[in-house]
């Protein structure tokens, strides 16, 4: 039979396995486990220049400035897309993408 103590550090202990997470429910946290991933999901036109950029289809930017550049996508980021590993266009300048539509599976 357990002690009161014994119950008590068990509590304790259990306790902090535990953290509060902010919906009010409780997960546990496992200290000797793989870091988690974090997902993210692309939304808009970033979602069409990961697809172009996976299938390797070439895309027409046409910049803010009126200038057209050509090319495929090699590496994208949070604010710039890179095009045929020599090309760094900022996101902010681009004013209009065009990517052929049997990128979409479409004829």
């Amino acid at each position: 039979m357990q002690t009161q103590e014994d119950i008590r550090a068990q509590q304790v202990s259990e306790a902090r396995r535990r953290t509060l997470t902010a919906n009010g429910g409780h997960r546990r946290i496992v200290k000797n486990g793989p870091p988690r991933q974090r997902q993210t999901i692309s939304k808009g036109h970033d979602a069409i220049l990961k697809l172009a950029q996976e299938k390797r289809s070439e895309v027409k930017l046409t910049l803010a400035s009126g200038k057209t550049v050509a090319g495929k996508v090699t590496a994208r980021d949070k604010y710039t897309i890179t095009l045929d590993r020599t090309q760094v266009i900022y996101k902010h300048a681009i004013d209009l993408f065009v990517v052929p539509a049997e990128l979409f599976g479409e004829e």
